[in-house]
C-alpha cells in the first residue's frame, strides 16, 4: 500500500494503484498515441462512475422533494449552496493548487513539504472559518427561530468536512487515483439517500438531518482516503513551508475570483428568487434545475478528470501542436456525449419531471434551458484551457465575472415577473455569452477543431434519437417515470448505432475492445 522506493514517496499518477510512490516524473514517456489512449481510458473509468452516480442523485433528489415541501427544500438547497459557494472563495485557489501540483513534488522531503503545506494551510482558514461563524451565529442566535437556528449551525460544521473532503478528492483526481475516486463518489452517492432516511423519516431531524448526512458522508471519503494513502505518513507541522504557500496561492488565488464568478454564474439565480417570490419558488426551480445540472456535471466532470491530467502533462513537454490535438480530441468526446442529453433532456422533460414530488413538476420546462446553458459552459472549459496552461487566468477571471453581472442584472429586471423561467432562460443566454467571450479570445492562444463532418454525425445522429424518442412518448397515452426505463436505454441505442454506422465512433470503439483483450 504504501510503496517506498528509494525514499521517494507522492502520490502515484497510476490508475491502477491506491498508494502513495511517485519515484518516476509522471510526465514523462507521454507520447500522442499513449496520450489519446489514456485519455479514452480514463474518461470511461469515470464516465460509468459518474453515471451511477448522477443516477442515484436523481433518486436522492426525487426523495428530497417527497421529504420536504418547496419552502423546505428551497432553504435546504440555499443552506448548501451557500456552504459550497464560501468553500470556494476562501479555499477554492488551495484546491486548484492541489489538483496543479500533487504530481509536480517528488521526493520524500518535497512530499512532506506538499502535504504538510496543503494540510496547515486548510487547518488555519477552517478552523478560524468555523469559529468566526459560530460568533456570528451565537451574535445572531435571537433573529432565528429553533427550526432554522440548527440548519444554520450544522451548515457551518459542514464547511469543515466538505471542504477537506475537496482538497483530497481533487488531489486524487490530478494524480490519476481513479478506482479510489470513482469507488468513493458512487459510495457517498449511494450513502446520500440512505442517510436521508434514516436522519429524516427515523429520527425526525428535518432539514438538520440532511444536512448532518452530508457531514457524514464527507468524513466517511476523508477517513478513507487519508488511510488508504496513508496521508498522515507526510504531514508534518514543521515542514509547513511559506515559500509553496505563495507558489499556490499566485496560481489559485486568480482561479477564485473564476470558481465564485462560476457559482454565483449557477447559483445566484436562487437568491434573487429568493428574495423576489420566497424558498416554494427556489424549492420549484432549483429542483428542476438539478436534475439537468447534476446530469451535466457528471458528464462534465467525466469527460474533464478523464482528459485533462494527459492535456497538461502533454503540454508541460511544450508540445503546443500535441496539446491543441488532444484538446480536438477531448472536445470531441464532449460533443458526443453531451449533444444527445441536451435533445434527451429537452424532449423528455415533462417525463423526466415525474421523478418529483407533484409540487415541483410545473417547473419541468426549467431542464430544457438549463440544459442548453450547461452545454455551452462546458464547452467553454475547453476554452477556457488557453489560458489555464499558461497560466493566464485573469482572463477567465474577467469574461465570467462579466457574464455573472449580466446574468444577475437580467434577472433583478425579469424575475419579479418571469418567475423561475426568467431565471431558467437568462441562465441559458448567460453561458451563451460565456462561450462566446471564451471561444473568440482563447483560439488567439489555444485553438481546438472539429470536422465539420464529425460535427454533422454527432448532430444528425442526437436528432434521429431525439425523433425516435418524441414518437415513442407520443404513441402513449400517458407517460409515466417506469417508461423512461424504455426510453432512456433506446435513445442510447439509437444513437450509439447511429453514431457507429457513420464511422465516428469506430476507432473508440477498436481501443475498447484492444483494452478489453489485453485485460
Amino acid at each position: 500500500m504504501d510503496n517506498q522506493t528509494s525514499g521517494n514517496m507522492a502520490v502515484t499518477n497510476n490508475s491502477n494503484n491506491n498508494s502513495i510512490n511517485s519515484n518516476n516524473n509522471p510526465i514523462n514517456g507521454i507520447n500522442s498515441t499513449n496520450a489519446r489512449s489514456n485519455m479514452v481510458k480514463d474518461t470511461f473509468l469515470y464516465l460509468p462512475a459518474k453515471i451511477i452516480e448522477g443516477a442515484v442523485g436523481v433518486v436522492t433528489l426525487s426523495l428530497l422533494t417527497r421529504l420536504f415541501k418547496p419552502d423546505d427544500y428551497g432553504n435546504y438547497h440555499l443552506a448548501v449552496t451557500t456552504v459550497s459557494i464560501v468553500s470556494l472563495f476562501l479555499l477554492g485557489w488551495l484546491y486548484q493548487a492541489a489538483f496543479r501540483y500533487v504530481n509536480n513534488f517528488t521526493g520524500k522531503r518535497k512530499v512532506v513539504v506538499f502535504y504538510s503545506t496543503i494540510f496547515v494551510v486548510w487547518a488555519v482558514i477552517s478552523v478560524s472559518i468555523t469559529i468566526l461563524g459560530l460568533i456570528i451565529l451565537f451574535s445572531l442566535r435571537n433573529r432565528f427561530d429553533a427550526y432554522t437556528l440548527k440548519p444554520v449551525l450544522f451548515s457551518i460544521f459542514m464547511f469543515f468536512s466538505y471542504s477537506l473532503a475537496q482538497i483530497l478528492l481533487y488531489m486524487l483526481s490530478a494524480a490519476r487515483i481513479i478506482k479510489l475516486f470513482v469507488g468513493l463518489s458512487v459510495l457517498s452517492a449511494i450513502l446520500k439517500p440512505i442517510f436521508l432516511i434514516l436522519f429524516v423519516k427515523v429520527f425526525y431531524t428535518g432539514v438538520s438531518g440532511a444536512i448532518i448526512s452530508l457531514i457524514l458522508i464527507d468524513a466517511l471519503v476523508i477517513v478513507v482516503i487519508i488511510y488508504r494513502l496513508r496521508i498522515y505518513r507526510y504531514i508534518n507541522m514543521r515542514f509547513f513551508s511559506s515559500r509553496v504557500a505563495k507558489k499556490f496561492s499566485r496560481y489559485g488565488i486568480p482561479l477564485v475570483g473564476v470558481s465564485l464568478s462560476a457559482s454565483l454564474l449557477n447559483y445566484s439565480d436562487n437568491y434573487i428568487l429568493k428574495f423576489f417570490r420566497g424558498s416554494d419558488y427556489v424549492g420549484i426551480y432549483s429542483a428542476n434545475y438539478s436534475i439537468a445540472s447534476s446530469a451535466f456535471t457528471a458528464l462534465l466532470f467525466a469527460i474533464m478528470r478523464g482528459v485533462y491530467p494527459t492535456i497538461l502533462k502533454t503540454w508541460k513537454q511544450n508540445n503546443k501542436t500535441q496539446t491543441e490535438g488532444l484538446l480536438s480530441n477531448a472536445v470531441r468526446y464532449f460533443m458526443i456525449i453531451t449533444v444527445p442529453a441536451v435533445v434527451g433532456i429537452s424532449v423528455l422533460s415533462h417525463v423526466i419531471s415525474n421523478i418529483l414530488d407533484p409540487l415541483y413538476v410545473e417547473g419541468s420546462s426549467v431542464m430544457i434551458f438549463v440544459s442548453i446553458g450547461m452545454f455551452f459552459y462546458g464547452l467553454s472549459e475547453y476554452n477556457n484551457k488557453a489560458w489555464e496552461l499558461t497560466s493566464n487566468t485573469g482572463v477567465i477571471f474577467r469574461n465570467i465575472l462579466f457574464c455573472c453581472l449580466f446574468n444577475i442584472i437580467i434577472n433583478i429586471i425579469t424575475i419579479p415577473f418571469g418567475g423561475y423561467m426568467a431565471a431558467a432562460v437568462n441562465k441559458a443566454l448567460a453561458f451563451m455569452f460565456y462561450f462566446l467571450l471564451s471561444y473568440l479570445r482563447g483560439r488567439k492562444i489555444l485553438k481546438w477543431h472539429i470536422a465539420p463532418a464529425s460535427l454533422m454525425k454527432i448532430f444528425g445522429s442526437a436528432a434521429l434519437m431525439g425523433l425516435i424518442i418524441y414518437i415513442a412518448v407520443s404513441s402513449f397515452e400517458s407517460v409515466s417515470i417506469l417508461h423512461l426505463l424504455i426510453l432512456v436505454p433506446l435513445g442510447v441505442v439509437v444513437y450509439g448505432i447511429g453514431l457507429y454506422l457513420t464511422g465516428e465512433i469506430k476507432q473508440e470503439f477498436k481501443q475498447l475492445v484492444a483494452l478489453k483483450t489485453k485485460k
